[in-house]
């Protein structure tokens, strides 16, 4: 730590140039060892910051990956907020289905066909929808049969409580003699 709080305070150290050294400085000539101790002072500094970045490499290595790892989490969050409404959107049309089918169907059907009905019924809105459920209503609605008028139980004039005899046309013929 204190060698970072060193090499701070030697970044904020004003940075002179040759030039701003001479015009400061115009009448002195070039002296060697005032030349050797900068430039061994700024090769002291380069170091440091190259050690002071090699530090700090690995750190911002993890904090990309970091990065990276929380657009993974927030693209997973998102697949999942999709998955979650495709449901959501999914329940609301099986339930518009199912209460549209129990409106419709006739009185007396067994909540077991009607629900099938309505798994099986089309729609893109509520009016389509209707019309569908309409249709495969009257499809699996049994007709009645027209009604008729109930057969008759005919007796003889006779006595009306005697029971006729039977209408065998095999007894009938047994009956009658042959010459």
């Amino acid at each position: 730590m204190e060698e970072i709080r060193e090499q701070d305070e030697s970044v904020q150290e004003p940075v002179t140039s040759p030039e701003d050294e001479q015009d400061a400085g115009a009448d002195v000539e070039f002296d060697p060892e005032r030349f050797k101790a900068t430039l061994s002072k700024k090769n002291r500094e380069a170091e440091s910051l190259r050690k002071r970045l090699k530090e700090l490499e690995p750190l911002a290595e993890k904090a990309r990956e970091l990065e990276e790892g929380s657009k993974s989490e927030l693209q997973r969050l998102q697949e999942e907020s999709g998955s979650f409404k495709e449901r959501a959107t999914k329940a609301e049309t099986e339930l518009l289905k199912l209460n549209a089918a129990f409106d419709r169907a006739p009185a007396g059907m067994d909540p077991k066909q009607i629900i099938a009905i309505a798994k099986r019924a089309n729609g893109d809105d509520e009016e389509s929808l209707a019309a569908d459920l309409d249709e495969l209503f009257e499809l699996l609605t049994p007709q009645k049969a027209p009604q008729r008028k109930p057969a008759e139980r005919l007796r003889g004039g006779g006595n009306p409580d005697d029971e006729p005899d039977s209408f065998d046309p095999n007894a009938i013929v047994s009956r009658i003699p042959r010459y």
